[in-house]
């Protein structure tokens, strides 16, 4: 079975990195994932990018506050 990604490894960062740093990665990951780019494409790629979003949209809601990531750390 496929073992679960890390926030940190979801948004391509350190797990120490600083809240800039998560946030420039984040804005570059949706500037190409976003599904709206992703109009012409067939079904199952277009569910794949709304996967993906989720994923990286989850881990910039932990990631970006101080609270909520100590508690995940």
């Amino acid at each position: 079975m496929a073992q679960a990604r890390s926030h940190c490894q979801v948004l391509g960062v350190p797990r120490d990195a600083p809240r800039e740093e998560i946030r420039r990665a984040h804005r570059r990951l949706v500037q190409v994932l976003h599904p709206d780019r992703h109009v012409e494409a067939s079904s199952a790629e277009r569910t794949l990018a709304e996967r993906r979003m989720r994923e990286i949209n989850l881990a910039w809601h932990v990631l970006s506050d101080t609270g909520r990531r100590t508690g995940y750390d």
